[in-house]
């Protein structure tokens, strides 16, 4: 359902002033007929909106759908009831041909900015009695049975992949829209709704919104992913602590707790830090933490620059038992498995150690286990956790070597795709991410059937998660070109949503930096698959591909061509308007940088026009500095009146901020969304928003830019 841009007095106002000559009050059956609509407007769901209009000697209707679903069946009930000859209607929306004026931009304002859910459409003034018969019988129908069209569900497993996706690539409106989507899916329970909230925050750094969360929910209180923990330890770090006093440390330290409770929960170098913040002011020595940490495969330099020395700040109990008990008590569960390991065994203590164990999950917790499972044996129940416990995959490599195997049960490997994801990351800062892509190179030439595709599923998703962790992992590189070589060479599901996937693993390793050699590869990789994705439905997809492998290709366009050749090529005045303006306007610019001489691309499309924009300033932020350069070039050619300056600034320079400051629309791209720099322009922005782009790509630009343009 779109979000409603103006509430129905302020469109009436709007829609019936100049240079609609027809006004409220003045034309007979017109207050009645908004009566009526009026009703539709604000009923749940709601119904689609019809408004006459008359403009000179023209007139008819606007039709208004609250969504794409409902656009698509209004769009097939209007052709039945006032089609040829009753009106000029063909089923296209005021997105697919030329605008009219100001009152599309009213119209579209209303239907949530989104100019696909509007249709206008005249009617010849002999058959206007006729016409305004059969809209109200539509109407009236409609009215008594809304439109229903079949919408299915995705999985919210999916959507919560797009989310972590979004967030992982730091692309803030997919992040946006994803959340969204997941806040209004009733299968999402009130608390999983609390901790998305959480972790959007914090990827994005929105510090203030949530500070007001926390005091608005019981979530300290909760039991959280480790994901969420984390983003609580980064807020607590970047927004809590340095704006304390001193001596309030211990205070605040207090009303947060353990957030990082062991090693394994670590979910960035921050989390580090707080996680040996926390053991330090509990009286544990920095000499230990700082080992603790370093041997999972974090830096412990913070926790030695600010902690200071290594001696212990508290007494210890001098019974080790009590001190252990203290410990779990306080959160310190490595330090309580570090000192249950040198104390005889007890019976009583099974229990505890047993959760203590699932908790931490580290190499010393599954060997202080099993020597109590040695000395006492165990009931059934704790026999059959413990054993659970034992049997978790060592490494990374070992993991997804057991998800190869095609002989293991279900169960069996739900547990092993649960560790991966409960423990992948952890694993993968102790650097065992090259382990790893050995295993994924080795199941290509293994004989007997492997099931690759649960092995390249769950890679991705390991490669999501670290993403979302840190841009520090050891051999990250490496191991994400072993995935991508696994999908190219034995890959049997190529659907989109797997494609969109391994695109962002693509960007994320590009980023990084490959060699020339590396780079070739990458390409050819994806030229492989990329067959089931030439057709028009994923032009877009493809282009914004095209786009990203130039902006990195080390070599220039010749080894890009492989790949960019079979997409550019068959595009052209054939297609123009089912890809859409924007798309075709990009692929014609790649085109020219490519050196292609396609005959299409040289002449005048018959696309859409573009939409109606005022003079404006408008300031593109983008650390891609390609693309702000081509859909800066699209949008002049577009709208000449425009300013438009680009900057890639990585900090907030004096430039910058004044262009901030004289911009009546700002851009940011995806990439840069979490950079420096964005601080200083949300400063210079002064309470007003920035208009964040859904990708990097030209395309994502040039649509933010024409979608802020028409609500100014």
């Amino acid at each position: 359902m779109s979000a409603l841009l103006m509430d129905w007095d302020q469109f009436v106002a709007e829609f019936y002033a100049s240079p609609n000559d027809l006004r409220v009050g003045e034309v007979q059956g017109l207050d009645a007929w908004l009566d009526m609509m009026r009703d539709a407007s604000s009923a749940v769901p709601r119904r689609p909106v019809v408004v006459p209009f008359r403009v000179g000697p023209q007139s008819g209707y606007y039709a208004l759908a609250a969504d794409r679903a409902q656009a698509r069946v209004l769009r097939t009930y209007l052709a039945a009831a006032v089609g040829p000859p009753l009106s000029n209607f063909d089923g296209m929306s005021v997105h697919d041909r030329p605008r009219q004026g100001d009152l599309d931009a009213v119209a579209t304002r209303f239907a949530g900015g989104d100019s696909a859910l509007v249709f206008v459409f005249e009617v010849p003034p002999p058959v206007r009695a006729m016409a305004r018969t059969e809209l109200e019988g539509l109407l009236g129908r409609l009215a008594a049975i809304p439109i229903r069209s079949m919408v299915l569900d995705a999985p919210v497993g999916r959507l919560v992949g797009d989310f972590n996706e979004a967030c992982a690539g730091r692309r803030r409106r997919a992040a946006e829209v994803a959340l969204e989507r997941l806040l209004s899916d009733h299968r999402v329970t009130a608390r999983n709704r609390l901790f998305l909230q959480v972790e959007f925050m914090a990827a994005f750094e929105e510090w203030e919104q949530l500070e007001s969360l926390l005091e608005a929910s019981d979530l300290l209180r909760l039991n959280r992913p480790a994901l969420v923990s984390d983003a609580l330890a980064r807020f607590v770090l970047a927004a809590v602590i340095p704006d304390s006093e001193a001596n309030d440390l211990p205070a605040v330290l207090a009303a947060f707790g353990a957030l990082v409770p062991a090693t394994s929960s670590i979910r960035s170098q921050q989390g580090a830090n707080y996680y040996g913040l926390w053991a330090v002011s509990c009286g544990e020595s920095v000499i230990d933490v700082a080992g603790r940490v370093e041997a999972a495969g974090w830096s412990a330099e913070w926790i030695r620059a600010t902690l200071g020395g290594g001696s212990r700040h508290d007494v210890d109990s001098p019974d080790p038992y009590e001190r252990a008990r203290l410990a779990i008590e306080q959160g310190r569960l490595d330090a309580a498995v570090a000192i249950l390991a040198g104390l005889e065994p007890r019976a009583d203590l099974f229990p505890a150690v047993l959760r203590l164990v699932i908790a931490v999950g580290s190499a010393p917790a599954i060997a202080l286990l099993t020597r109590y499972h040695d000395t006492f044996g165990a009931p059934i129940e704790v026999a059959h956790h413990a054993s659970q416990v034992s049997e978790s995959p060592p490494t990374l490599g070992d993991a997804l070597d057991r998800l190869a195997d095609p002989v293991v049960v279900a169960d069996q490997r739900e547990a092993c795709l649960r560790w991966l994801r409960e423990q992948g990351p952890s694993r993968a800062s102790a650097g065992e991410l090259d382990s790893a892509a050995k295993v994924l190179r080795d199941l290509l030439g293994r004989p007997g059937p492997v099931e690759c595709d649960a092995v390249i599923d769950a890679s991705l998703d390991l490669a999501t998660e670290l993403r979302r962790c840190s841009d520090d992992f050891a051999n990250f590189s490496d191991f994400g070109m072993a995935v991508l070589e696994l999908w190219a060479f034995s890959s049997q599901a190529q659907d989109r949503h797997r494609m969109e996937h391994v695109i962002n693993l693509t960007l994320d390793v590009l980023t990084r930096g490959l060699s020339a050699g590396q780079f070739s590869e990458v390409v050819e990789y994806l030229r492989a698959c990329w067959d089931p994705f030439l057709s028009d439905a994923h032009a877009e997809m493809s282009i914004d591909v095209v786009e990203n492998l130039l902006y990195f290709s080390p070599a220039g366009t010749q080894p890009v061509l492989p790949f960019a050749l079979p997409i550019l090529s068959r595009l052209g005045s054939h297609n123009a308007r089912r890809i859409g303006r924007t798309t075709f306007d990009v692929a014609r610019v790649l085109a020219s940088e490519c050196g292609l001489e396609l005959e299409d691309f040289q002449q005048e499309v018959d696309v859409e026009a573009p939409v109606e924009v005022p003079s404006a300033k408008v300031l593109i932020y983008s650390l891609m500095t390609t693309a702000s350069a081509r859909a800066a070039s699209i949008l002049l050619g577009r709208y000449p009146q425009l300013e438009i300056e680009t900057r890639d600034d990585h900090v907030g320079t004096d430039r910058l901020r004044q262009l901030v400051r004289r911009s009546d629309v700002v851009i940011i791209t995806d990439r840069a969304a979490k950079h420096p720099a964005t601080d200083a322009i949300r400063v210079e922005l002064a309470g007003r928003e920035p208009v964040f782009a859904m990708g990097r790509g030209s395309s994502s630009i040039v649509e933010a830019a024409e979608g802020a343009l028409m609500l100014l």
